[in-house]
């Protein structure tokens, strides 16, 4: 990351110029970022994002967000991303966090060098991006043909107010135009206890899900699902009551060798809110994107099952827990045959 210098567009003077959008004079003047000392440091820094957000849907209260790709040292080894909230004057960003405070873009192992779309904004000022799906310490070794390692789904940002200060907020973008409606699947206040078999006659491996657990008064310590489970393996997606996580646990989702640098369960903090913790799930043939509550907390993962593993199990870990509502979409393929 610059220190001292960095390059900024002055406005263009002649008005074709600016009826076309293009910056064509720049200027290098010195200006002031966020020294490397602050945040993680466990590696390089890489493909900063400088934007703007609303906070909770205000478009008249904003605050400046650096995004920062770091490889090594993400929360679940190598690759990851990480932010600051702060102000910025057109010259200089000031982080207004603790400079040891580390926030985390995305929990999982895949989750790096997000780029942000130009000129596309939602109604009250929130901007979208994607990020490249993989992890450097695996990412030439990936077992997939005729191709290696994807791009996420687009996503929403904005910032809100927790009580913990204000934090990233990311929504995926709406897939209701490839979900396949007629083999929708709902459920409504279903109690669950250990290993049930409310989802046993699905069988998918591209949907996606969106669950709320009731965690008042609950029994349970863990729940949450295993997808694209086979004889041997599976992916657990869960919430660890006693530690207020959210998970992706891939250490049983296939034989492939993540390496001794990245870590098998990636896991985020996620409060419930209102006595709700919500899980928004998407499940893909080689991938796992996880939002929880509003998008506060996300986890990232590809995973490499075996083909033929496309089971779907709910559970509960310690007693009951009550699942106030389900909904799987078993997604279709947005290529045209």
């Amino acid at each position: 990351m610059p220190n001292e210098v960095d390059q900024v567009a002055k406005e263009p003077e002649k008005d074709d110029s600016k009826e076309s959008g293009i910056l064509t004079d720049w200027s290098a003047v010195s200006g002031e970022w966020i020294p490397s000392t602050h945040g993680s440091n466990g590696g390089i820094w890489e493909c900063p994002t400088l934007i703007e957000l609303p906070i909770d849907g205000d478009p008249s209260k904003t605050k400046w967000v650096l995004q920062v790709s770091i490889n090594d040292g993400a929360p679940a080894g190598g690759s990851g991303m990480q932010y600051f909230v702060g102000t910025f004057d057109g010259k200089t960003f000031k982080n207004e966090n603790p400079s040891d405070q580390v926030l985390w873009t995305d929990y999982g192992a895949d989750y790096y060098a997000a780029v942000d779309w130009s000129g596309i904004e939602g109604k009250n000022g929130e901007k979208y991006w994607i990020g490249w799906m993989s992890n450097w310490q695996y990412a030439n070794h990936t077992p997939t043909s005729t191709w290696r390692s994807s791009t996420t789904l687009p996503r929403k940002m904005e910032l809100t107010q927790t009580e913990e200060g204000l934090r990233l907020k990311q929504t995926p973008v709406s897939l209701k135009t490839i979900r396949d409606k007629s083999e929708k699947i709902s459920y409504e206040n279903k109690v669950i206890s250990g290993e049930s078999n409310l989802l046993s006659k699905l069988s998918e491996d591209t949907f996606e899900m969106i669950a709320e657990f009731d965690v008042d008064d609950m029994k349970a310590t863990e729940f949450g699902f295993q997808v694209r489970k086979g004889a041997t393996e599976y992916t657990t997606i869960g919430y660890d009551v006693a530690t207020k996580q959210l998970f992706v646990d891939r250490s049983n989702s296939g034989s492939f060798d993540y390496g001794n640098n990245v870590v098998g369960k990636h896991d985020g903090p996620l409060n419930a809110l209102n006595g709700t913790v919500k899980m928004h799930i998407f499940i893909d043939r080689s991938a796992v994107e996880v939002f929880g509550n509003k998008g506060e907390t996300v986890i990232s993962d590809q995973i490499f099952p075996d083909p033929s593993s496309k089971g779907l199990q709910i559970y509960s870990k310690g007693g009951e827990v009550t699942l106030k509502s389900l909904k799987i979409y078993p997604l279709k393929s947005i290529w045209k045959r």
